[in-house]
């Protein structure tokens, strides 16, 4: 038996291509062909060129079209084209939400099994500043992200200066698309965030475990 790489390639390039336009739709929770075609359709009447003109959403139209042709009417020549608005970053988070492994040595397989083991429990920091509302309080978009968060089902402590998150980091830096995504559907369209990490491998760390230990060397008095 003659094993055929490019086949395995071209595989393992579709799971991919399908991960990434389930991101662009937000279908990963779709159950049919009628799931996908609406949340398409939802994106495009805001995305659509003749809707809106701004070059970034011609582009993300361009990949809202693509996502959706992945999805219902996959071909393999579509592995010749190219997402215009996903990163690195974006890719990142894409092969974990999606659990697409690089195929890679027994060592590094190992070592990034590692990795991932230490990131796994965190407690983070996050502090949204939404540019260009219309007036100098932000609490209303704050909000929005805050509740973003608790439906998310992270555990969470607002500041005054940001939101404390407890959970899975990996699940965590998912969350990060999620807000900016839902700042710019309030209408703006920049959003500067700051993420803090808070992590080890020796121990879980928990908020209330954090203040507990805080309150103990201040005496109680936090």
């Amino acid at each position: 038996m003659i094993y055929d790489f490019e086949f395995r390639k071209n595989i393992k390039q579709k799971r991919l291509y399908e991960a990434i336009a389930k991101e662009i739709l937000g279908a990963w929770d779709a159950k049919s062909l009628q799931d996908i075609k609406r949340k398409y359709l939802q994106l495009a009447k805001k995305y659509h060129p003749d809707v809106n003109k701004k070059n970034c959403a011609q582009k993300k139209f361009q990949d809202i079209a693509l996502s959706y042709k992945i999805l219902t009417n996959w071909d393999d020549s579509i592995l010749n084209e190219k997402f215009l608005t996903i990163d690195e970053f974006d890719l990142k988070i894409i092969n974990i939400k999606a659990k697409i492994k690089n195929e890679k040595s027994i060592f590094d397989q190992y070592k990034n099994i590692y990795w991932l083991w230490r990131l796994t429990m965190a407690v983070c920091g996050i502090t949204v500043i939404p540019i260009g509302t219309s007036s100098p309080s932000a609490s209303t978009y704050i909000a929005k992200v805050v509740s973003l968060i608790k439906e998310s089902g992270f555990k969470t402590m607002p500041t005054p200066i940001g939101t404390a998150i407890e959970g899975d980091l990996e699940e965590i830096l998912t969350l990060i698309p999620k807000i900016r995504d839902a700042i710019y559907r309030e209408g703006l369209n920049r959003v500067v965030m700051n993420l803090y990490i808070d992590e080890r491998n020796d121990k879980q760390l928990t908020l209330k475990g954090k203040m507990e230990s805080l309150e103990n060397k201040l005496g109680g008095k936090v």
